[in-house]
């Protein structure tokens, strides 16, 4: 199935990297959903709610249904974070101000377990990620870090875990 893009569409996909541009994009297909910029929004958000700042993974014997998807592990988060239009849209999902899309609805659902699980889940990409969307939205957007806190970490439990792993990163929370 094949659907008509505008030309602002088509000129995002030329310069985030998608293959070739032309008036026509297929809504089908696994590697589609890397290039769509929702799609990266969503993986980079993903990333924050594991707070684990890169726990080290003790257990080389888990199996694939204990492991997050790998599906967007090479998107370029710097892009996604720089822009302000695509990050508000996924954290106006994470803290309820907005609806989510079905992705997003599955990225909030997953927060609560990465924060339990300090991220057993996440790959090593995934936690080196994960330490860049903190980073980021500490120094340079504390206001969203502090409200996703509130939300999802409302009592400091969390915080209190990961204090200690965070300085040890050179990251002050």
């Amino acid at each position: 199935m094949r659907r008509r893009i505008s030309p602002q569409c088509a000129n995002y996909r030329a310069l985030s990297g998608g293959e070739g541009v032309g008036d026509y994009i297929s809504t089908a297909g696994p590697n589609q959903a890397l290039k769509s910029p929702k799609m990266r929004v969503i993986f980079a958000c993903l990333l924050f709610v594991g707070l684990a700042l890169a726990m080290p993974d003790t257990s080389k014997t888990e199996t694939k249904k204990n492991e997050y998807t790998t599906k967007y592990d090479n998107i370029d988060l710097d892009e996604i974070l720089n822009n302000t239009r695509l990050l508000d849209k996924y954290f106006n999902c994470l803290v309820e101000k907005d609806k989510c899309t079905t992705d997003g609805k599955e990225l909030k659902d997953i927060v609560p377990d990465a924060l339990t699980t300090a991220c057993s889940k996440c790959n090593e990409k995934q936690k080196g990620g994960v330490e860049k969307v903190l980073r980021f939205l500490i120094e340079k957007k504390r206001d969203y870090y502090d409200e996703l806190s509130k939300k999802y970490d409302p009592e400091g439990i969390y915080l209190k875990k990961y204090e200690a792993e965070a300085q040890k990163r050179g990251i002050k929370i």
